[in-house]
């Protein structure tokens, strides 16, 4: 009789054993889900040129390629020169777009939307008058080019300086042409 009980024992232990290893295998499956990848949106991007693409023909701008540099914004009243302009994209879909200008920064932050081949931003504050639509045209790891329509009232063939800009924007009656394109963003990532 003790040789049964010890084999019947022995018997169940290794049962036992058998269905605790077989439970301990399944329970250690793959429950680690890989992070999600981060999307190569994400990260602090650096304008580095613009382009105007997709005038009519006949005037000047079409094409034109210059430095974020030449740009000019508004601050309150005033007209001032960009010195640099950057946009922040993050993980959480919230960005912050940094333009330097002389004096206080003009700085825009919010939400962000990206799907496809579109970026939509959603500013804070709606009166700071950054573009919020964009088409993504290029991304990869290194860069970022966004486009919006974009839209100046100028004259055929006429050299885009300082002057030409404020006498078409201010007098009407000067016979300039309102026409319509596409100005392209181009942006390289920054380096972490």
């Amino acid at each position: 009789m003790k040789m049964i009980d010890y084999f019947e024992k022995a018997t169940t232990a290794k049962i036992l054993i058998g269905w605790l290893f077989m439970l301990l295998l399944v329970s250690c499956g793959d429950d680690d889900s890989d992070p999600e990848p981060v999307s190569p949106i994400v990260g602090e991007w650096d304008l580095d040129l613009v382009e105007d693409k997709d005038f009519p023909v006949g005037f000047i701008r079409n094409n034109d390629v210059f430095s974020p540099t030449q740009l000019q914004i508004q601050v309150g009243d005033l007209i001032v020169p960009v010195e640099e302009w950057r946009l922040e994209l993050a993980e959480d879909d919230t960005y912050v777009e940094t333009v330097e200008v002389p004096g206080p920064n003009s700085v825009n932050s919010g939400t962000y939307v990206y799907e496809s081949d579109d970026l939509e931003l959603t500013p804070d504050d709606v009166d700071v008058g950054f573009i919020t639509d964009f088409t993504v045209e290029e991304l990869n790891e290194t860069e970022l080019s966004l486009s919006f329509p974009f839209e100046i009232r100028t004259f055929p063939d006429a050299i885009w300086d300082t002057l030409t800009v404020q006498w078409t924007q201010e007098f009407e009656e000067a016979n300039a042409v309102l026409v319509q394109g596409r100005r392209v963003f181009f942006y390289e990532k920054r380096d972490d």
